[in-house]
């Protein structure tokens, strides 16, 4: 039976950042049998590039995404219109690298209620999804271009 494991991502949480995160993932979903949850608790600003790497998964063993239940501006901005990135409406990861500032190779990997910027005007790809089956529900990306 599937392992459901919990973490979280940013200050305070399980790992300061994605790139920690991805160091501590299984290498198969599938052989670990586990679906991974993992919350950003708080906005995470760093000019490092951030990465998921490929690694096996299905739809039933794989990685989710999302911003803490309470801080995802999905929950924040109802009755808000229009919806535009707004750190005061939720968790955001944001990124002055430029080119690829996230990048998920794990494929059946799921994206919820998240706020993406990059602040680089050399910027031209905030996130990055380099494998098949990956969603991005409710979000919100911004550039500087």
């Amino acid at each position: 039976m599937t392992t459901n494991v919990f973490k979280t991502v940013g200050t305070g949480g399980d790992y300061a950042d994605w790139n920690a995160l991805d160091a501590a993932l299984p290498a198969s979903f599938i052989t670990a049998d586990e679906l991974w949850t993992v919350r950003q608790i708080s906005n995470i600003t760093t000019t490092t590039a951030q990465v998921i790497s490929a690694r096996a998964a299905d739809a039933t063993r794989r990685l989710i995404i999302e911003g803490l239940t309470g801080s995802s501006w999905i929950e924040l901005m109802i009755g808000v219109v229009p919806i535009f990135y707004n750190p005061a409406k939720g968790v955001t990861f944001t990124s002055n690298v430029g080119d690829n500032a996230f990048t998920i190779y794990a494929p059946f990997t799921e994206v919820r209620g998240m706020q993406f910027r990059c602040s680089s005007t050399a910027s031209f790809a905030n996130i990055m999804l380099r494998s098949n089956d990956i969603k991005l529900i409710n979000r919100i990306v911004d550039s500087a271009n």
